[in-house]
């Protein structure tokens, strides 16, 4: 069982219950949500971030905090907030943050939606903050399956630095992450890529959705119809 937690309110777009079903899909794991908490139960230290003026937590504290929460039937708990986050004092930020070990992470929706630092929001927005946060999320719940930064292809779990290189990776695994997750879960490939094409598509993120699909396909047959 994979947990998400709202912190701070359920997230507006994309609603919690499209991150369950892209987790879903992704882990071939049941996937619950439990109630809000509000910010201020948290037991993490805040400060003000010198470039936004705008509040954020320590995301190392947070997972102490989500460890002593952790349901008895949990695989992994995960924190989703609009909230963001910084990982020590000398950072600026971190998208989100998980253990290796301890089978906690948290993720920020902040910097996704253009608002956050005071710019319109573009044309399809929508779609380009359910792909980030479709990112953010499933990356850091393959770190609690033990998956360090992957350095051999373009790849979901691979590290980024800045926005833009985490908008230019895919929404996939690579082989290599693809192979070490399976040893963990024994998931049916294709049956994967079925729910991640199906996942995708209600998300409007097509091309993930067509990729997905064509690799089911190639399971299934051994004929390949995308590069």
């Amino acid at each position: 069982m994979i947990y998400l937690l709202p912190v701070g309110g359920p997230p507006i777009d994309p609603p919690l219950a499209q991150l369950v079903q892209i987790v879903h899909a992704f882990f071939m794991l049941e996937v619950k949500t439990l109630p809000a908490v509000n910010v201020g139960g948290v037991t993490a230290k805040t400060r003000i971030n010198e470039n936004t003026n705008k509040r954020q937590l320590l995301a190392p504290e947070v997972l102490g905090w989500l460890r002593q929460r952790l349901p008895d039937d949990a695989f992994g708990l995960v924190a989703v907030t609009t909230e963001d986050l910084y990982p020590a004092p000398s950072w600026n930020f971190v998208f989100g943050m998980a253990s290796l070990k301890e089978r906690v992470g948290v993720q920020s929706l902040a910097r996704h939606d253009p608002e956050f630092f005071g710019a319109p929001r573009p044309p399809g927005w929508h779609t380009l903050a359910r792909r980030r946060a479709t990112w953010t999320l499933v990356h850091e719940i393959s770190h609690m399956f033990g998956l360090t930064h992957c350095t051999y292809w373009r790849c979901v779990v691979a590290g980024s630095n800045h926005q833009d290189e985490a908008d230019r990776s895919p929404l996939h695994a690579c082989p290599v992450c693809l192979r070490k997750l399976h040893s963990s879960i024994r998931f049916d490939p294709a049956a994967r890529e079925d729910a991640l094409a199906a996942a995708f598509g209600r998300l409007g993120i097509d091309d993930e959705a067509a990729w997905s699909a064509a690799r089911a396909t190639w399971i299934r047959r051994g004929v390949r119809t995308v590069r």
